[in-house]
């Protein structure tokens, strides 16, 4: 039977706590700041521990304990970083056996980041912040500084999401429909090639207004004029492409259409245009 006995003391005592908040109000920096600095040294006690947990479980005995249930036996710990909504965990020790049979569930085995901090560069990308804001946003609120790469190959997970943004089912709302196109960058063997992006805008009965869809037809890719009521939209898309030269693929640059698209139709949700309602 696996007892998994060890001491432990409570990170919470009243000495513990007396001390650190000492510490923390007669700090020249807010106060809160060390109080998380030290509870993200907690959450990284709270994980190691939950991972000796696993991991006795896994070879079947405690440390030095004998038995014909172990299937390995130990061989010390490596170290890995993640990235946690706590900020960056440095150092966090993974047993590991002489077999190396031991595979944690509990931090995946090329994982790098809490799922949420993803979800956060996610949403981030979503409301319109550029690939190289957003580490200049996240360095100081979590201490990480995700590269302009890391934040694109995170916004791939929106690939399906504009896949089904293209397919849904369409309401036949619209009172006025605008058409219109703007001109992308996107890198084809052997060099960049200039791509038109046929945007469609809709405005309903009530006021409501909407990107509807995009398309980037070959056949289409040559300049068009643009109108003034979706000219607003083609700003936006330039100003997040402006530094990135040339998309490295179509898929790219749907993703960063599909994200301005999607941040104005949030914003116009509860705003409709009443210059163009039947009312008017």
């Amino acid at each position: 039977m696996i007892r998994f006995e060890r001491e432990k003391q409570n990170p919470f005592s009243d000495d513990y706590l007396l001390d650190l908040l000492e510490s923390a109000v007669s700090s020249d920096d807010d106060p809160l700041d060390l109080v998380f600095d030290e509870f993200r040294g907690s959450v990284k006690a709270l994980i190691e521990e939950l991972l000796r947990v696993e991991f006795n479980l896994h070879i079947g005995c405690d440390p030095y304990e004998r038995t014909e249930a172990r299937n390995d036996s130990r061989n010390g710990f490596y170290e890995r970083d993640i990235e946690t909504v706590f900020g960056v965990i440095e150092g966090l020790r993974v047993p590991r056996t002489r077999k190396n049979s031991f595979k944690t569930k509990l931090i995946g085995r090329y994982k790098r980041r809490q799922k949420q901090v993803g979800e956060v560069i996610k949403e981030m990308f979503l409301r319109g912040v550029s690939t190289r804001r957003v580490g200049m946003i996240l360095t100081p609120l979590l201490g990480i500084e995700p590269s302009a790469t890391t934040v694109s190959n995170t916004a791939k997970v929106l690939d399906a999401v504009v896949k089904g943004y293209h397919t849904r089912e369409l309401s036949d709302e619209y009172i006025y429909l605008i058409l219109d196109g703007v001109t992308m960058k996107v890198k084809e063997a052997p060099h960049a090639v200039r791509k038109m992006v046929l945007c469609a805008y809709g405005i309903t009965a009530d006021g409501r207004r909407e990107m509807i869809d995009f398309l980037m037809p070959r056949e289409h890719w040559k300049k068009v004029r643009t109108t003034n009521l979706i000219e607003r939209i083609f700003r936006e898309v330039r100003r997040r492409t402006n530094l990135m030269g040339a998309f490295a693929n179509k898929e790219s640059c749907e993703r960063i259409i599909f994200s301005v698209f999607n941040s104005f139709n949030d914003r116009w949700q509860h705003h409709p245009f009443h210059n163009f309602t039947q009312n008017s």
